[in-house]
């Protein structure tokens, strides 16, 4: 209550949100680790308000102090810069909306107006990351930056990147921000759960971890949040006899693969992927035509089937028909009507099927199953799925299945920002999409990873992962996204798959995660503080070493003239040097 009071706050802080906003005010570095719901964003946002009442008090009674408080709260995806905006607005809920923007579409040299003009900037750390790498943005210049999901921050991820500035600053003897680092899951890179909690501190530059201690505050965690009630795996066998993947594996891709002498009988389709994109490299390279076109029939063929074992075949046949069926030369070679034969034969083995079969795949069939047990009228659901043609082909199906339609269950999908021709969704779209989903417009979306990490909806209560596995950050960040009292979360895969493997060693990693955190109890604050000092040490001095290697590469580079021409791969005409490609 003392907390709400002096801040002014609309809602009383819980007491481990107030235990673990001390550092922050201590202005030390930390690393919040918390379930999703529990409150990460307001933790941030109390030490944030603290910062910028104390700032603001200091101008007023210090006519010679005229530097305002400055921060910035970074988020992954632009789907969740609105999000996390609006969550602190209800810490700032009486102070002016002036202090918070939201930097989304804004040119970078228009920032340096908008810094001076504004306290607290909401964007994606990528966004964040081009500013500084411009010059737009300084980071010296910021008191407080606050990560979202920062268990990103190892290898290239942006946020390291960010972070590598960060500490080339702090190496020079510069001024740096304080950090407050996010996350629901720290993550183990495969590598030594607690090894990596060491190294991402480093990167971090955090050496204190608030995460909810035993006994008292687990208690008051689970009596103050919605946790999933399961998290079940649910199988369905392989289908053993399928006549769209025997003619089109046996008989088609076979053909013409031995036309390229390729044998392609023992490789399953990612090997057969990784094979036929290597050889599109050399047919290019060597102007071999015809092994260009069957390597191209061939991977489009092969996306076919990957495609199929999860979705419908008329949606399957459509994306086949979009990338091959109008692709015929005016003057086809041979071998190209050959591969044009052998499409359209697959295709009237396809539209036979389509005839002829009206049940849907048992894959296709459990979900259904499962939609319609788990949908209750007002609840939401989500779907995450591994690519955005699922999103697309998903949302079609279910919006014109007969069970979904009496249900009345209308069908969203949300993928990420790009091009339309490559079926992403622009943030604008993205945003609104969101707002019917939390509005009960949409009641069900298919969603990509995208929505994977940090998409809060209060009415979310169930979450079926539909062959999508990526790894132990993922698993307990999905979970994260049905937040309903009483909600649920499956995983549908085939059974003994690849998928469902990987998802028994998530588990076992998150497993992994809780004894990292245990273990980091165990050695205490000194000991682990020495420990993440020791690898910063050594990650600097490596940073240090780079940069030294880098400066004297693009020296050398920089005294040699420009090698490289552009020819047409056909017919090696020469177009133009390198140097003219922008």
């Amino acid at each position: 209550e003392r907390v709400k009071q002096l801040l002014r706050l609309n809602f009383t802080p819980r007491p481990y949100q107030i235990r673990m906003v001390r550092c922050g005010l201590k202005k030390e570095n930390s690393l919040v680790c918390l379930q999703t719901g529990a409150g990460k964003t307001f933790v941030a946002g109390i030490v944030a308000k603290f910062f910028y009442i104390l700032s603001r008090q200091k101008l007023n009674n210090s006519p010679n102090i005229s530097r305002q408080f400055k921060a910035v709260f970074l988020v992954p995806i632009k789907a969740l810069v609105d999000q996390q905006c609006e969550a602190f607005r209800k810490v700032f809920i009486d102070e002016p909306d002036s202090i918070l923007l939201k930097v989304e579409n804004q040119a970078g040299e228009r920032f340096k107006d908008l810094f001076n003009n504004f306290n607290i900037f909401f964007m994606t750390v990528q966004k964040f990351a081009n500013f500084v790498e411009a010059k737009h943005a300084d980071l010296k210049k910021f008191d407080l930056i606050m990560i979202d999901e920062c268990h990103h921050c190892y290898d290239n991820h942006p946020i390291n990147n960010m972070m590598r500035q960060y500490h080339r600053l702090q190496a020079s003897g510069c001024d740096v921000p304080q950090i407050i680092a996010l996350t629901a899951s720290v993550g183990t890179n495969k590598k030594n759960a607690f090894d990596h909690l060491v190294h991402l501190c480093a990167n971090l530059d955090c050496f204190d971890i608030c995460a909810i201690g035993r006994g008292l505050e687990e208690e008051e965690l689970k009596n103050s949040t919605n946790t999933p009630m399961a998290d079940h795996i649910v199988t369905v066998s392989k289908e053993e006899y399928d006549p769209i993947v025997i003619t089109l594996k046996d008989n088609v891709m076979k053909t013409i693969a031995n036309r390229l002498a390729l044998d392609i009988s023992a490789m399953d389709n990612q090997k057969l992927e990784n094979e036929l994109v290597q050889r599109h490299q050399d047919a290019c390279k060597t102007n071999d035509h015809d092994a260009v076109v069957g390597t191209d029939y061939l991977r489009k063929f092969n996306r076919f089937l990957i495609f199929y074992d999860d979705l419908p075949l008329k949606q399957c046949m459509q994306w086949l028909e979009d990338k091959l069926g109008g692709s015929t030369p005016s003057l086809p070679t041979r071998f190209e009507k050959f591969c044009q034969e052998k499409l359209k034969e697959f295709r009237d083995c396809a539209k036979q099927q389509m005839l002829s079969s009206i049940m849907d795949k048992p894959k296709l069939r459990k979900l259904i199953d499962l939609i319609t047990k788990l949908h209750d009228p007002g609840c939401r659901g989500l779907i995450l799925v591994r690519t955005k043609f699922h999103t697309v082909a998903l949302e079609e199906f279910l919006n014109n299945h007969p069970d979904i339609m009496k249900r009345q269950i209308d069908v969203g999908h949300l993928t990420g920002q790009g091009s339309a021709d490559e079926l992403c969704l622009p943030g604008t779209q993205q945003a609104t999409l969101l707002n019917e989903f939390r509005k009960g417009t949409k009641t069900l979306l298919v969603a990509t990873d995208v929505a994977q990490e940090g998409l809060d909806v209060a009415e979310c209560s169930y979450v079926i992962r539909y062959e999508f596995v990526s790894n132990e950050i993922g698993t307990v960040q999905s979970r994260g996204r049905a937040r309903a009292s009483q909600s649920r979360c499956f995983i549908l895969t085939e059974a003994q798959s690849i998928n469902y493997q990987r998802e028994l060693e998530n588990r076992e990693r998150e497993n992994e995660m809780k004894e990292a955190i245990d273990e980091w109890r165990r050695r205490g604050i000194d000991e682990f503080r020495t420990l993440v000092n020791k690898e910063q040490t050594d990650l600097i001095n490596e940073l240090c070493k780079n940069d030294s290697q880098s400066g004297a590469t693009n020296s050398s580079q920089n005294h040699q003239k420009p090698a490289k021409e552009i020819h047409c791969r056909f017919c090696d005409t020469y177009l133009c040097k390198g140097s003219s490609l922008r």
